[in-house]
């Protein structure tokens, strides 16, 4: 009679490096963390949010630019068998950077001929979020956006006088530039 023996693996990895709670601004550049994990058959890394990377050399990667929010990030490492061990950590990416001006004003005064002509600027921000919407504190003007782009025009005819607008260009987590500030 034969002896058969049955070889199985019932383990699942061990992590020894974990994946850890973060928080950081958002940046241009990557976030990156360093997790590891050993099993006798080997092991690879899964994450569960496209957003995010996970290499098979444990590096877990945030991309730059990343929107502003809290992210709970799970990272499964399975063995050759399918055992697996999971790890998780909230991902916590903050904005409180005003936008910049890429376009602001050409001038800070214009000269406009009663009767005759309009007032029209284009301006622009930029963010490493996004840009929501522009604002003007004069009924006087409107502004319309057009991607991250926006035009200033008067919306009625305007009187002669002296007009002060301000301008404001917001991203997503409230902060704003004035005026090509």
């Amino acid at each position: 009679r034969a002896l058969l023996i049955e070889v199985r693996d019932t383990i699942a990895p061990v992590i020894t490096a974990a994946l850890q709670d973060a928080a950081y601004e958002i940046s241009a550049a990557p976030y990156t963390q360093q997790i590891s994990a050993q099993d006798v058959s080997g092991v690879r890394y899964v994450v569960n949010d496209t957003r995010f990377k996970i290499y098979q050399n444990g590096t877990f990667v945030v991309p730059a630019r990343t929107t502003a929010g809290i992210y709970h990030v799970k990272v499964t490492v399975l063995d050759r068998f399918s055992n697996n061990v999971t790890s998780s950590a909230d991902m916590t990416i903050t904005d409180t950077v005003a936008p910049t001006w890429a376009a602001g004003f050409r001038s800070s005064f214009y000269l406009v001929e009663y009767g005759r002509t309009g007032f029209k600027q284009y301006v622009q921000a930029k963010d490493l979020d996004t840009i929501t919407h522009y604002t003007v504190n004069d009924t006087m003007f409107l502004i319309t956006m057009f991607s991250t782009l926006a035009v200033i025009i008067n919306s009625t005819m305007l009187n002669a006088g002296t007009y002060n607008i301000e301008v404001r260009a917001y991203d997503k987590s409230g902060n704003f530039a004035v005026n090509g500030t």
